[in-house]
């Protein structure tokens, strides 16, 4: 009897722990059912996170791309405040490519909000719109992002701040202009856009309004041995050239310049220093403070408030000096105050005054009053 009611115990005992047994494992089973629920679940956050982050580098370079090719009139209506860009307007200008949605991955939406930092910088900032309910920081999405903007995330317990890998920037004068914006949770890039940012080292054929440092050389051109042409003005310091010059309208060099051949100007040529050319060609008047030619100078006039120097001078104009000191002169015409020579010797010559300090040669002479020292062989 002892044995029977022990055999029931046992049976017993061996249900029940079966039945805990069963219970136990259907906890454990939820449990991995929910942790596995728990991990598929925040995988598809991270995806979505990851996906939001390059939906914003998207946009952001969109934006960039918008405001720097209208850098110099945004910079205008900007007038030192800040404004806010729509999706609207860079799907119409054609910076936004065709299907991007008003939200994104995370189901937030989107702001393009300027601000003027100076006279030539935009400080262009691409931000989520987070509802009241989302408590989502979506930190893990900042090493997703490509392209070149700055991107980071306003974290809850710095809330005037946008922190990220390569940004740590104060939000504080965004979050005045646009109330409040970015929130804080909110993903966003950074970019700040100026001349030099927007045109870079590049020399610009046209104008850059606000912008000189566009069309300014920094450092020396070299052409290659192409040339240089349609030039209105041309300034320099100093103009030095290995071959010849030809100038179709007037030539002004405020110090020397050297022709290492010809110089051939069409109109006016003033120099206020020196000019040194083995050949000169001047259809206008030429002024200069002296002249040195080594080979052959022809000019319709020339004006020398210092000296000329030549190896030779042809005139078949007027010649006018202060004072000419020559080893010979020949000429059709020579029309002087005074004359004074070592020695003269002319076919004819006519002068109201001649005074010789030594011997006065002529096959012929008639004057109408003479007057002399000393009369040999009258």
């Amino acid at each position: 009897m002892s044995r029977g009611r022990s055999l029931r115990l046992s049976r017993g005992l061996s249900r029940g722990l079966s039945l805990f047994g069963s219970l136990l494992a259907l906890g454990l089973l939820g449990a991995m059912v929910l942790a596995v629920a728990l991990f598929l679940e925040n995988r598809a956050m991270d995806e979505r996170v990851r996906l939001a982050a390059r939906q914003l580098t998207v946009l952001s370079d969109a934006a960039a791309s918008h405001v720097s090719g209208r850098f110099s009139a945004m910079l205008t209506a900007l007038g030192g405040g800040s404004a806010e860009l729509t999706l609207a307007t860079l799907r119409n200008t054609g910076a936004l490519p065709a299907g991007f949605a008003d939200t994104g991955a995370m189901g937030r939406g989107y702001r393009v909000l300027m601000l003027a930092a100076g006279t030539d910088i935009i400080d262009l900032l691409v931000t989520q719109t987070v509802p009241a309910s989302d408590t989502a920081v979506p930190a893990s999405a900042l090493f997703e992002a490509g392209g070149s903007a700055r991107m980071g995330v306003v974290m809850p317990d710095t809330p005037q701040r946008l922190t990220g890998p390569a940004v740590d920037a104060d939000l504080r004068p965004f979050q005045a202009a646009f109330a409040g914006a970015p929130e804080a949770g909110a993903l966003a890039t950074l970019r700040r856009l100026d001349h030099r940012a927007v045109y870079g080292d590049q020399l610009y054929r046209s104008r850059v309004p606000g912008f000189a440092g566009a069309n300014r050389m920094e450092t020396d051109l070299d052409l290659g041995g192409n040339d240089l042409t349609g030039a209105n003005a041309v300034e320099a310091d100093t103009l030095s050239l290995e071959s010849d010059l030809t100038v179709g309208g007037g030539l002004t060099v405020t110090a020397d310049l050297m022709v290492g051949r010809a110089l051939t100007v069409s109109g006016s040529a003033e120099v206020t220093a020196g000019v040194t050319a083995q050949t000169a060609r001047i259809a206008g008047a030429a002024s200069a403070g002296s002249v040195a030619v080594t080979h052959e100078l022809r000019t319709a006039s020339l004006t020398a408030q210092g000296a000329v120097t030549a190896g030779s001078i042809g005139a078949r104009g007027t010649v006018a000096a202060g004072s000419a000191s020559l080893t010979s002169l020949q000429s059709g015409s020579v029309t002087a105050r005074t004359v004074t020579a070592t020695e003269i010797s002319a076919a004819g010559a006519t002068a109201r005054a001649v005074r010789a300090t030594v011997r006065v040669d002529a096959a012929q002479a008639g004057f109408s009053r003479l007057t002399v020292g000393r009369c040999t062989g009258c």
